[in-house]
């Protein structure tokens, strides 16, 4: 450590903001250098953080997160005591950790909510402990003096791994100032900002952080609020989601899933990759959750191509997609880039993209259906509690013992012990009850299957978005870096190449990787196409009105039915006001069929026939009535994704520029090879076309991407000879149409204009079977 250097500083104000200061006393002195990526080599520091919040939901994935990354800290030579981990309430004894000794009872969701919330497996709290190392507090004052004392120790060329994992909120008011939890408190970037101002300047601080909207801690690259100036790069980082996305761990369908996010994908590929930008180029392809990884150099290059885009007057992905088409004119110089995306596509099913104006109107779907999901899983949902509890009451009404038992109160008054047996005991006696009515077991399978399909469906759906924003991001930082070199400034492009110094971070030695060299995913993601009959099969019907239950003493009175439903609106337009139904009104259920339970009618009209006129009772004003309701059901609308199609569907139809060629004859098969002037691997393949074409007379249409003035040079100098017929799609409409992601591909239409056939990548010397021979799989290009 030099002396003599001025050492920025920061106070804990009251309200525990933190706020930057210099020493008192201290010289102006020479600026200390930034580290850089000639700074001699130091030694690797790490925090680990889990702040937890508070007990409840401080879960144990947190804390295995924080033994696995120490796994991997051994694995690569650092020393226990270069490590700090801050957890929860430190060492303190108390309790600080939920976990769960078992899963939940597979029959406790035949019980209401509330009551299965009381009756659950006790969540068990226990104090938090790694082997070998004393766990501080994840409080700001024990960050605070990690800083002042261990901080200051750090040399130049040292650098510091800042690793969160951790819940995240967002401040609505500013996305760059988002927060993560610490035991009881929380941190925001602006705090932990002047926390990293009190390092050296020529440490590196690499940030690795998966909690929700931990994208806005890319922030911290710039040493103040203001990003108008360029960042020294000696701050970088990994997040999980961009500022105003959820991670993984907030989805419901997460909470007892092991393995499953950002984190984890990360600690996994390290163990094959051990180099952080790898790890990330690993994880944009495998993961399957909604988490959308990014840096702070995709950050950086997305705010630079927005800063251009304000000061034109124009939207930011118009700039992205009018830089994006200069730089893909020469697709050479981005082969590992596009071979990220190409991957992604595969993993996904559906074609990769080249600019923001094919997948925007993909990502407006996406989320429309989504929220669409969501609602349809309410509604089962709102269908299957009403089920659950009217047979709970007949359970209760044939077993009065159970009916005080049950009773919230009074389980809430029993120590978990007693709540367990309580909970084997009725559940032992509840499950064959509902058994023994074949009828009321059926529809609460059918509503339960329903509830859970629509949302796991809308769980898919938001994976399924994610990978199209981490495509978003891809392109942007394309289009950032074409910027850069066409337009930007000597500065700029120190400031991004000293930002992707500082985030190649590697534990242990280890080489880097070729972009185009990463992982396959283990298994196709299940397309839309495939979903569809689910998702037909979970379409509510819908009638229009808001209701309640009727009062007993009415129901008694004039001798209604139990599940007879009062009329409290009517929506304008819905089916209920086209059948005549008015406020007021007492719906008593179908011809012979009184409603028996109340919320019946809410389950009649989801399960209801859509569009044929069904007849339903209703009292008015004293007197009993017929109307006839023609239900409704909300459109399902997939997303037009560009996926790859399946074998046998219908070849979609295409317009393509014939450039070389006539169309083959109608009716008769065809090869397609998706191909473009950069790929090595499409030359190869071309004497296996040519004997395709000469020897079995099958008519191959080699389909480009490329702009016309680049086939043509290709043709007048081409050494090898090309197929006889040459189209050009220059929108992308067949490369969507057919899911093309990776070059070359292959796709064999039958006679009958079916997809008979498809193969990405080429193995040099191989043949190509013909329309309905096996193909040789998949070769990775």
């Amino acid at each position: 450590m030099r002396p003599g250097r001025p050492r920025r500083l920061a106070t804990l104000l009251l309200g525990g903001a933190l706020t930057a200061a210099h020493c008192p006393g201290a010289g102006p002195g020479p600026p200390a250098a930034t580290w850089g990526p000639d700074s001699p080599p130091g030694e690797l520091h790490a925090l680990l953080l889990n702040g937890g919040g508070a007990r409840r939901i401080n879960y144990f994935s947190h804390l295995e997160h924080l033994r696995k990354l120490l796994g991997v800290l051994a694995g690569a030579g650092v020393a226990p005591a270069r490590i700090t981990v801050f957890s929860a309430d430190g060492a303190d004894p108390a309790t600080d950790l939920a976990t769960l000794d078992a899963p939940p009872d597979p029959s406790l969701w035949l019980l209401p909510r509330k009551l299965a919330e009381r009756l659950r497996r006790p969540i068990r709290y226990v104090d938090s402990a790694i082997e070998g190392f004393a766990l501080r507090p994840a409080t700001r004052p024990a960050l605070r003096r990690w800083f002042e004392r261990e901080g200051r120790r750090l040399e130049p060329g040292d650098t510091l791994l800042l690793y969160v994992t951790d819940h995240g909120t967002k401040n609505e008011d500013d996305l760059r100032d988002n927060r993560i939890s610490l035991w009881g408190q929380s941190l925001a970037v602006g705090e932990l900002r002047v926390l990293l101002a009190r390092l050296d300047p020529g440490v590196r601080v690499v940030l690795w952080m998966s909690q929700c909207f931990s994208g806005s801690f890319a922030n911290a690259m710039w040493p103040d609020a203001d990003p108008g100036g360029l960042p020294p790069g000696n701050v970088c980082g990994y997040f999980s989601v961009p500022p105003d996305r959820r991670a993984t761990g907030c989805y419901p369908e997460t909470f007892l899933a092991g393995g499953v996010g950002h984190s984890d994908r990360m600690l996994e590929a390290l163990a094959t990759a051990p180099r952080l930008p790898a790890a990330h180029r690993s994880v944009l392809v495998t993961d399957r959750s909604p988490d959308v990884p990014n840096t702070t150099s995709d950050f950086f290059l997305k705010e630079r191509v927005e800063r251009r885009a304000d000061a034109e007057g124009r939207a930011a992905s118009a700039r992205i997609d009018e830089l994006l088409e200069a730089a893909l004119a020469d697709p050479r110089p981005w082969q590992d880039e596009l071979a990220v995306l190409d991957r992604l596509g595969r993993s996904f099913g559906f074609a990769s993209s080249r600019s923001i104006r094919e997948q925007a109107s993909e990502e407006i779907q996406l989320r429309r259906l989504a929220r669409q999901l969501d609602t349809w899983a309410e509604r089962w949902e709102a269908a299957l509690e009403d089920l659950r509890r009217a047979n709970l009451r007949r359970f209760a009404a044939a077993h009065p013992i159970w009916e005080e038992k049950i009773a919230t109160r009074s389980v809430r008054e029993l120590i978990p012990s007693l709540r367990a047996l309580e909970r084997e005991a009725l559940l032992g006696a509840l499950v064959p009850f509902t058994r023994a009515s074949a009828e009321t077991d059926a529809r609460l399978e059918d509503l339960h299957r329903r509830a859970r399909e629509a949302r796991e469906a809308g769980y898919r759906a938001e994976v399924r978005l994610a990978a199209l924003l981490r495509m978003r991001v891809l392109l942007t930082r394309i289009a950032g870096r074409h910027q850069l070199a066409h337009e930007g400034t000597a500065a700029e492009r120190d400031a991004l190449a000293r930002l992707e110094a500082c985030e190649d971070l590697a534990f242990g030695q280890a080489a880097e990787a070729s972009p185009a060299s990463g992982p396959e995913p283990p298994q196709p993601f299940p397309s839309l196409a495939e979903e569809r009959p689910v998702l037909e099969g979970l379409v509510p019907a819908w009638l229009g009105i808001a209701y309640g239950p009727v009062e007993a003493a009415r129901r008694e009175r004039e001798g209604l039915p139990p599940g007879a439903a009062l009329v409290r609106g009517v929506t304008l337009g819905s089916p209920a006001e086209e059948a005549g139904l008015r406020e007021a009104d007492v719906v008593l259920g179908p011809p012979g069929a009184d409603f028996q339970e109340p919320g019946s009618v809410r389950e009649w009209t989801l399960r209801g026939e859509v569009g044929a006129p069904q007849p339903l009772r209703v009292r008015r004003d004293g007197e009993e009535l017929a109307v006839l309701v023609r239900l409704r059901a909300p459109s399902l609308k997939l997303p037009r994704l560009g996926e790859r199609p399946r074998l046998g569907d219908p070849a979609p139809p295409t317009a393509l520029e014939l450039v070389r060629g006539g169309p083959p004859a109608p009716g008769s098969p065809q090869l397609l090879f998706f191909w473009s002037a950069w790929c090595e691997t499409c030359r190869e393949a071309l004497p296996a076309l040519r004997a395709l074409e000469r020897e079995r007379g099958v008519p191959v249409v080699a389909i480009t991407e490329d702009g016309a003035e680049t086939v043509e040079r290709l043709l007048a100098g081409a050494v090898e000879p090309l197929p006889g017929r040459i189209a050009l799609d220059p929108r992308r409409a067949a490369h969507r149409g057919f899911g093309v992601s990776g070059l070359p591909t292959f796709v064999w239409v039958d006679a009958d204009g079916r997809v008979a056939g498809y193969q990405v990548g080429y193995e040099a010397g191989s043949r190509l079977p013909g329309p309905g021979e096996p193909g040789p799989g998949e070769p990775r290009p």
